[in-house]
This record gives C-alpha cells, structure tokens and sequence, in this order.
C-alpha cells in the first residue's frame, strides 16, 4: 500500500529523496513554476540556493499531471483532489499540506499565499 512515507522523489545529480525522511513532521509540497524553466535541474536547485537562501529539498523537473506524472504529485492529488474532485494540477504554486501522520489534509489553489496558509501549518505543528 502507497502511504506518504513510502514515496521517493527524483533529486538533482541523479540523486533520491526518501519520504520516510519526513516522518513525525508537517510537509508543505508545492509544485513550482522551475518545473517550466529552462535550466537543468542542478541548475534550478543553485538558481534557488543562491537567490532564494532555499535550505529545503527540490525536486527534480518532473510531469505532476498525465501519464508520465511523479509518483508523489499521484498520490497527492488521489488523496486531496481539486474543486470538483477532478486530480490533476491547474497550475504552478498548486499546495499540498501534510501532518505528522503523512496524511494529505489540505490542498490549496496557486493563487494562495504562503501567508495564509501559516495558519493551518501552526495548528497542525501544536498536535
């Protein structure tokens, strides 16, 4: 059975990131819009180190919707499907937050700020 801790994502270098990594703590997984950018991966990941101070892991360039989507961006949208239940992603900065558990409990629109969405993340930190 997929549960959020079996999944493993594709990194830059050739590298793999395992969820059961996460285990115990509150994820926030966004799809962002490196995934249309023309730089390599490796080249995204300093892109974002550099400009953006980011200390988290990013993965590599992947498909979220269509045949060839990643396996996380699958299970994500199977657990918290969008308005009218469709699965797949409209666009860019599509959110997904899980709790300590690797439960899927809110997925949030690309036009939602990372401000209101602190929120959700404290409460779900205080369980």
């Amino acid at each position: 059975m997929v549960n959020f801790y079996s999944l493993k994502a594709a990194l830059p270098k050739g590298q793999t990131y395992d969820f059961s990594q996460l285990e115990g703590k509150v994820v926030l997984i966004v799809n962002t819009a490196s995934n249309q950018d023309p730089e390599d991966d490796e080249g995204i990941n300093n892109f974002c180190q550099l400009n953006y101070g980011v200390s988290f892991p990013i993965m590599a360039k992947s498909d979220v919707n269509g045949a060839k989507a990643n396996e996380v961006f699958k299970f994500l949208k199977h657990e918290k499907p969008g308005m009218l239940g469709l699965e797949g992603i409209k666009w860019n900065f599509t959110k997904f937050l899980v709790d300590k558990h690797g439960k899927v409990v809110e997925r949030y629109s690309p036009t939602t700020k990372p401000d209101s969405i602190a929120k959700d993340v404290e409460k779900l930190l205080k369980q």
